[in-house]
């Protein structure tokens, strides 16, 4: 009886320190998500992809618009926000590597994307867009500017093609 105790012990023992072997080799990804008006967002959908290994994950944000993905292994990732089914260009976050110990923390504010749109959409109508403005804004504002662009070029062809069509006039000096 009492060898089958102490190697129930044992048995106890071994598998504790197993599971505090497990537990050290994963880590964690947290972080806040703001929305476009400065407030936590909820719901937004945190897409957490591995990318030295295959792995996936995701979370979603609580109403204090904070998110945390535990039991992650530990490596590098690629950190994405979706919101409303919309990813949101421009606030992936790559290289995110996880360690021992203390987790990594990803925050999202919504309001730089929104800020980014706003100064690409007015480049756009001032057709003064430049390539880092409409690398930063994300693709449906490269589109604006682009087009933007496209018609201040057009203008600017038909003006010169109208000054193209104009034939030098001789001036005749009278003495």
């Amino acid at each position: 009886m009492k060898t089958k105790f102490s190697r129930s012990l044992a048995a106890l023992a071994g598998l504790t320190l197993l599971a505090f072997g497990a537990f050290a080799q994963t880590s964690q990804i947290s972080g806040k998500v703001l929305g476009e008006d400065g407030q936590p967002l909820k719901d937004a959908l945190i897409k957490i992809d591995r990318t030295d290994i295959k792995g996936s994950y995701k979370v979603k944000s609580n109403k204090k618009g904070e998110y945390l993905h535990a039991g992650l292994p530990l490596g590098q990732y690629t950190v994405s926000i979706e919101v409303d089914g919309k990813l949101i260009d421009g606030l992936t976050m790559k290289g995110v590597k996880t360690s021992m110990g203390d987790g990594s923390v990803v925050d999202f504010d919504l309001t730089k994307i929104k800020k980014r749109q706003e100064a690409a959409m007015a480049s756009a109508q001032a057709g003064t867009c430049g390539t880092s403005m409409s690398f930063m804004a994300g693709c449906e504002w490269r589109k604006t500017c682009e087009i933007g662009a496209s018609r201040k070029s057009s203008t600017r062809r038909q003006t010169d093609s109208k000054w193209a069509r104009l034939k030098p006039v001789p001036v005749v000096s009278q003495s």
